[in-house]
C-alpha cells in the first residue's frame, strides 16, 4: 500500500489513512516547494514509527513499515520541534 503526502507550514492536509494488519505501506513525504520555511520540515510520529529529520524544501523521504499498530503523526519546525498548522493525520491500521 502506498502513500504520498505533500507537508508545508501548514501542516499535512490529509487527516486520515488506513491500512490493514500486515500490509506493508510505502509513505512518501514530500516537501512543497513554495509555504515552506527556508528551514524545511520535519514530520514525525508521536511513537517510533519514523521521523523523518529535516527535510528541505522540494525533497521527499519514503518510509517503508508493516501496518501492525494505529499512531499519528504531524509535520514539526525542525529547529524546535514545534508543531506546525493542524493536526495530528492518523494512520489507523484495521484488522
Amino acid at each position: 500500500v502506498s502513500f504520498t503526502i505533500i507537508a508545508s507550514d501548514s501542516g499535512i492536509p490529509i487527516q486520515n489513512f488506513t491500512a490493514k494488519k500486515g500490509d506493508t505501506v510505502e509513505l512518501t513525504i514530500s516537501i512543497a516547494t513554495t509555504n515552506v520555511s527556508f528551514g524545511g520540515e520535519q514530520v514525525k510520529s508521536n511513537d517510533d514509527t519514523f521521523d523523518t529529520g529535516n527535510l528541505s524544501p522540494g525533497e521527499s523521504k519514503t518510509i517503508t513499515f508493516v501496518a501492525d499498530h494505529t499512531f499519528t503523526f504531524r509535520a514539526y519546525w525542525p529547529s524546535n520541534s514545534v508543531p506546525k498548522g493542524p493536526g495530528p493525520t492518523t494512520f489507523t491500521v484495521t484488522d
